[in-house]
């Protein structure tokens, strides 16, 4: 069986949309926090499904880490 990685775009999202069609986000988003050791980051704008996601994210994660404001290595004052 081929890596996921080689099978073109195209075909992943339609076979991962497949998969996932009737889980709930959360039952998919908390293996993939898991299997990343939670260290990811996940950044929305200021509209409703980010804010959902941002929400999930922050109650399945045991440690959630809010940075906001400024780039990894800007000071706060730039």
């Amino acid at each position: 069986m081929p890596y996921l990685n080689d099978i073109p775009l195209e075909a992943r999202l339609a076979m991962l949309n497949r998969r996932d069609a009737d889980r709930q986000l959360q039952d998919i988003l908390k293996p993939a926090l898991a299997l990343l050791d939670q260290k990811i980051a996940l950044v929305g704008s200021f509209g409703a499904e980010p804010a959902v996601l941002l929400h999930m994210a922050a109650q399945i994660a045991s440690k959630p880490t809010l940075r906001a404001g400024h780039w990894p290595g800007q000071s706060k004052t730039e």
